[in-house]
């Protein structure tokens, strides 16, 4: 993983994210985020098995699909650290975007007008 002292904004530019990628070298963009660290070891044997596989198409649902098993760990540490009982991976929806899942968060759960407001950092 990286430190976040150990950033440096020719490498974060190097990686063509739209943070990094979108303002001229002369600005630094000052709100750190998930981009500019590093992935940890098993996210990225994981992907790196994906590629190795070229798994590229839609994966299965159920037991033996990826989502189900983040699903059921994602409950099991749930229980562990705060006791959350009814935590269960189906019904659990694994999303790949934050931004999308606040916002399908808020739509399912809010009504027009009614005020909402994201804690952040998010």
């Amino acid at each position: 993983m990286t430190r976040i002292e150990d950033l440096e904004p020719a490498f974060l530019r190097a990686r063509s994210s739209a943070k990094w990628g979108s303002f001229d070298a002369d600005i630094v963009p000052s709100n750190p985020a998930e981009m500019d660290f590093g992935t940890a070891a098993p996210i990225h044997r994981a992907i790196q098995t994906v590629v190795d596989r070229q798994q590229y198409g839609y994966t299965v649902k159920g037991a033996d699909s990826p989502g189900w098993q983040l699903a059921e760990t994602f409950c099991t540490r749930m229980e562990e650290k705060f006791g959350w009982a009814g935590a269960a991976p189906e019904r659990c929806v694994v999303l790949n975007d934050l931004v999308q899942a606040v916002m399908a968060t808020i739509l399912a759960f809010s009504e027009p007008e009614q005020g909402v407001m994201p804690q952040v950092p998010s």
